[in-house]
């Protein structure tokens, strides 16, 4: 798999350079030397002895031999170029740590549900969002309650929810106004108790942060984080963004070193988090891919991992989102099929106008109703879980 991450630590080599250059003839009267580094005349030295000869040793290759003859092995920038080396030799061994998947996943069952953006699992009950509802199945996957009126207690405009998550006995869901063509206003993290659907909270989503839109939310209890995930694929796809459990502060976000597009949904388990991409094209009947990267705090960058390849599923459609059932060993998958729904959209339509030319806006159910129409082979828009038992790899 291609890692980016050594690009980067390139990028901030290459300009330390010539500041090297600059303040090594402001210090070349100073000695200040290591011992252990005595017997080193140059830094071309440092790199023959001190780095492996490998295809990986992409320092060598980057950078002449005349730039690195220029720094003499008498400068205290000698032995901070050199700690610069060796640090991005080891963030990029790190990185390179991060590639193999984490299961092989065998399919068990799926189920039909009422929603088709996410599901959560919950002291063996399981949870489903819809654009505009959350629904409580029980164990044995039978419809509990339905809460039909999320939004009744956001003063903000908002008509989408995200992907969820349940963390303590609250629904931790990603609201927002969205709009035909990705983008998203008024979004936020709300958090509902899992009991009586009652709103409790609300966290507002950073706008310097750059996120655009959300896709999922996920509770990482073992950071004491909420991550954050989007749909758009633009720069705002191509992070995680991270936000404080206790507080609903944003924190930091983290750049992913090989983006995938349309992330529909986010969970995280077991020191991982895992992504649902929509990034088959359903219009040629192209799978959608399930990720995975490593929760490390002290990485500038995740690199994803493809955990799974969805090419078995008929009637290719829409991933969204995804949850863990720990108690029996699953990962839970929510799938749209049936509709042809490319690039996260049903089967694009011309509008529909009035008998004066006016285009009439699409609802969500005419915008179905015409889809239906247009599409001989796709009757129905089948919203299912899809239940795979988890195998670990070694």
């Amino acid at each position: 798999m291609r890692c980016r991450g050594k690009n980067t630590i390139q990028a901030v080599l290459f300009c330390l350079i010539p500041v090297a250059f600059f303040v090594s003839g402001c210090m070349k009267n100073k000695t200040t030397v290591s011992s252990d580094m005595s017997s080193k005349e140059t830094v071309s030295e440092i790199y023959s002895s001190g780095i492996p000869d490998s295809e990986e040793n992409y320092f060598l290759e980057e950078i002449s031999e005349a730039e690195k003859n220029r720094i003499p092995k008498d400068s205290e920038v000698y032995i901070f170029f050199t700690d610069v080396i060796r640090l991005a030799n080891e963030e990029f061994e790190r990185q390179a740590e991060l590639t193999n998947p984490n299961y092989s996943y065998h399919f068990l069952f799926t189920k039909p549900v009422d929603g088709r953006q996410g599901v959560a699992w919950a002291r063996g009950d399981y949870y489903i969002s819809g654009n505009q509802t959350i629904s409580h199945y029980d164990r044995n996957w039978d419809l509990v309650a339905t809460c039909v009126k999320p939004f009744q207690d956001i003063e903000e405009r908002v008509n989408h929810i995200s992907d969820i998550d349940i963390y303590q006995g609250e629904i931790y869901a990603g609201v927002e106004y969205f709009q035909y063509g990705g983008y998203a206003y008024n979004f936020m993290i709300a958090v509902y108790d899992a009991e009586t659907f009652q709103l409790k909270r609300t966290y507002p989503i950073a706008r310097y942060s750059g996120l655009r839109e959300i896709s999922g939310i996920t509770v990482d209890y073992d950071t004491s984080s909420i991550w954050v995930s989007s749909w758009v694929n633009e720069r705002t796809g191509q992070f995680v963004y991270r936000y404080d459990l206790k507080t609903g502060d944003y924190i930091e976000r983290k750049h992913f070193t090989n983006p995938v597009p349309y992330i529909q949904g986010v969970s995280y388990h077991d020191g991982h988090l895992y992504f649902a991409a929509d990034d088959g094209d359903a219009a040629i009947g192209e799978p959608d891919h399930l990720y995975s990267c490593t929760v490390d705090l002290s990485l500038m960058e995740f690199t994803l991992v493809e955990e799974r390849t969805f090419d078995y599923v008929m009637y290719q459609g829409e991933m969204e989102g995804l949850d863990f059932d720990p108690q029996h060993n699953r990962l839970l998958l929510c799938y749209n099929r049936g509709a042809l729904i490319p690039d996260g959209y049903l089967f694009e339509l011309e509008p529909e106008t009035d008998k004066k030319g006016n285009i009439i806006p699409w609802t969500e159910e005419s915008y179905y109703e015409a889809q239906e129409k247009a599409r001989g082979k796709y009757k129905e828009n089948y919203h299912g879980v899809f239940a795979y038992e988890l195998n670990p790899l070694e």
